[in-house]
């Protein structure tokens, strides 16, 4: 039986963005199931008299700022302080009950939290939400309905007396056979506590091989037209936009995502010599904001533009970049020795048995 860990969180806690939106892509490749328990932190706060930002303004302040930094380590996009605090009749936090009831929590919660932080709308407020709820694919006035029913009231009373139980006090808490861990800084732990403690009468599961320093990093596309790409991951997908670069005159590219799912858009020209072909990619260093890039020159002697002219589609993140093209160069699939690129990382690209290019990525200065 594949190990657990139980998810506590409340729409309406500033850290648990950074949790809601990655916890279940790490604990699927951790092999843990990921338990969603909305409960209400707003009640235990005011039991323990416990208020940590409101009328705080310095303590708030710094959060904000500590929430900025980590999303920017962690990859999720922040553009700013949204409302605060939101969902004074906890209805959004009665859909996540809801969802988490009938199977669709995940997707719900990570969705209120970017209506809240990158659209700076208030999830639980009964038109936001409702929009929200159709644009998931639900019947919002349906939903909402179940969501105020006695049944689903009961439910969130329930979580949140169980949360009490365990001596939970804030928002993210995660819980592992009874040990806590709060705090999205902890997450990491949690899954590690969650798998290495296993109730002593279960027996371990059949292993199961996987490599453990691959992270998924982003797909790359060279459109068609970016322009219409764009619009339609930014438009039409609702993807935020991380970053763009290009433009007078140098190819355009754009990153954009929704924290587990990151996409990379590049403009592809022909150099007027015919030499080879030229792909846009940032440069100068990734920051949140004023990112600069242009194409690479064509006479270039690193790979770091294509492989025969054409970019790898999926790009991996490793922690130990050499270890992995040791690994993979025994079995003849490592193109080419690890080098560095032009926006920060180094890598090598290895090739699947139907021709497929596949990026591994280590950034600059972290081994």
């Amino acid at each position: 039986m594949p190990a657990q860990l139980d998810f506590f969180y409340f729409i309406g806690s500033t850290y648990s963005y950074l949790s809601v939106q990655r916890a279940e892509a790490l604990a699927e490749r951790e092999g843990v199931v990921l338990n969603w328990r909305p409960f209400s932190v707003r009640t235990l706060m005011r039991e323990q008299n416990n208020s940590p930002f409101t009328g705080n303004p310095v303590k708030m302040a710094y959060m904000w700022r500590d929430i900025e930094r980590r999303a920017e380590q962690l990859r999720l996009p922040f553009n700013g302080p949204p409302p605060y605090p939101i969902d004074a009749d906890e209805l959004a936090n009665r859909v996540a009950t809801l969802a988490a009831i009938e199977g669709w929590c995940a997707e719900f919660s990570q969705a209120a939290y970017r209506l809240w932080f990158l659209r700076k709308q208030d999830p639980g407020d009964a038109d936001a939400l409702s929009d929200l709820l159709s644009d998931l694919g639900h019947d919002a006035e349906a939903v909402l309905a179940r969501a105020n029913s006695d049944a689903v009231r009961a439910r969130y009373a329930a979580e949140t007396d169980t949360a009490r139980s365990l001596g939970l006090f804030g928002s993210p808490s995660f819980v592992a056979d009874g040990e806590v861990f709060w705090g999205d800084d902890r997450l990491e732990e949690a899954l590690a506590w969650c798998k290495s403690h296993r109730p002593v009468n279960e027996a371990p599961a059949d292993p199961v091989i996987v490599a453990p320093y691959d992270r998924f990093d982003h797909v790359f596309v060279q459109p068609g037209s970016f322009d219409a790409s764009l619009a339609f991951y930014r438009d039409a997908l609702g993807w935020p936009l991380q970053y763009v670069w290009g433009d007078d005159g140098q190819p355009r590219g754009a990153s954009l995502g929704t924290g587990a799912v990151r996409i990379v858009l590049a403009e592809a020209h022909e150099e007027t010599t015919g030499r080879s072909r030229v792909f846009s990619s940032p440069s100068g260093g990734l920051t949140q904001s004023g990112r600069s890039g242009g194409a690479h020159d064509a006479e270039d002697k690193s790979k770091s533009h294509g492989i025969n002219g054409t970019r790898p589609t999926l790009h991996l993140q490793v922690d130990d970049l050499d270890r992995r093209h040791a690994h993979l160069h025994k079995r003849g699939a490592a193109l080419f020795a690890p080098e560095p690129t032009h926006w920060g990382t180094r890598w090598f690209v290895a090739q699947d048995p139907d021709g497929n290019l596949i990026a591994f990525e280590q950034p600059l200065g972290s081994s």
